[in-house]
């Protein structure tokens, strides 16, 4: 038998040599990917969420035109994409879900899904931020929001 199968299939090398551990048992691996109910591919619980809510308003009819994920290119040379979580255009005005802005009928709403901290403050999202503006500048009758929510900060 090679070393690494003597490691894998004698438990007393594990425990004198804890180092060459592939993976603890008992302790889960970390879920990379979550699927919605439709089948998509999304990158994080947070994420799953809100793409569940914004498919109950598509079914409402608040809503249409969802996309997950849809690439856009923000520059030619050097070549510069971005993907957002989320764009879909409004078919009913309401109030944003924080109150802060209102949102007119046929608005592109551009949405990209962040941890926030409980002071405020977007975690991870300096990129994000200056790709956001890129595409509010490429879409200005757009509307981009970034954060979660309950704590979306507008893109102006």
């Amino acid at each position: 038998m090679t070393e690494l199968a003597d490691y894998l299939h004698n438990p007393a090398m594990r425990e004198c040599n804890p180092g060459i551990a592939l993976d603890e048992p008992g302790k889960k691996p970390k879920k990379t990917k979550y699927y919605a109910s439709d089948g998509t591919e999304l990158d994080s619980k947070g994420e799953l969420d809100r793409y569940e809510d914004l498919l109950m308003f598509q079914k409402c009819g608040d809503i249409y035109n969802l996309k997950a994920h849809p690439r856009y290119t923000l520059q030619e040379v050097p070549r510069l994409r971005y993907k957002p979580d989320f764009v879909y255009i409004v078919t009913v005005e309401y109030l944003w879900q924080d109150y802060s802005s209102k949102l007119l009928r046929g608005e592109m709403v551009i949405e990209e899904i962040k941890a926030v901290t409980k002071g405020g403050k977007l975690l991870r999202a300096e990129t994000s931020l200056v790709r956001m503006k890129m595409l509010k500048n490429k879409y200005p009758r757009s509307r981009c929001f970034i954060g979660k929510p309950g704590m979306w900060r507008e893109i102006k």
